[in-house]
């Protein structure tokens, strides 16, 4: 009857004062909605996914004086008892374009959590290059990560927008023009590689075009 539509009601309408304690269920989070008198959600018993990391799980614990007039039992405030339980645990890295040992890098990401992912249900976020991706190797990362209980690896590349030029500005570009837009382009090559190569281009086009076309193009 409520599949896709949960009902919904405002705490005023269930902390009432003839009531010692509201126990709230199906909400997996912790949560107090009310204080007095108190209305509380559990939540679940153990992290069930990802969203879960870093939160604490358990059961309240409240004790009632029966003899007591109702919406007055309560000996003292609810107790949240934490339990042990399953781990989940995200570890990030961001790998730059020109960085020359992605895995390294993740590895000594890893080794900073290394008590942490003991047991753990680990996450390895990755974000990088679309350049770097080959050079990703999974049998190091994972073998990085024999403490853990299990072990994701998620990929998030980053690929670069290209710009085009439009038609009449590209057939007034000489090659070496080009050669030279291109190469500012690519953000992977260091400034004095693409000087390097700016340079072999420009003799490979001089040597390549005819005499009235290679000064055309200087």
């Amino acid at each position: 009857m409520v599949v896709g539509k949960d009902p919904v009601i405002l705490p005023s309408n269930i902390a009432l004062p003839q009531f010692d304690y509201i126990a709230l269920g199906h909400i997996h989070r912790q949560q107090v909605l009310a204080t007095d008198p108190p209305a509380c959600y559990s939540g679940s018993l153990a992290r069930l996914d990802f969203s879960d990391e870093g939160l604490d799980k358990g059961f309240y614990l409240v004790e009632l004086k029966e003899k007591r007039q109702a919406g007055s039992r309560l000996t003292g405030p609810p107790d949240f008892i934490v339990l042990e339980t399953r781990r989940f645990i995200t570890v990030k890295t961001k790998i730059l374009p020109d960085e020359p040992d992605p895995t390294a890098t993740i590895i000594a990401a890893i080794e900073t959590h290394r008590i942490e992912i003991k047991d753990a249900i680990l996450k390895i976020e990755i974000n990088l290059p679309e350049n770097r991706a080959n050079l990703i190797q999974d049998k190091k990362i994972l073998g990085a990560c024999q403490d853990a209980h299990h072990v994701f690896i998620a990929r998030h590349k980053d690929r670069e927008s290209r710009s085009r030029l439009d038609i009449t500005s590209a057939e007034r570009l000489t090659p070496t023009e080009a050669l030279r837009i291109y190469l500012e382009r690519q953000s992977n090559l260091s400034p004095a590689r693409k000087q390097l190569l700016l340079e072999y281009g420009g003799t490979l086009v001089n040597q390549t075009l005819s005499p009235i076309e290679a000064d055309s193009s200087r």
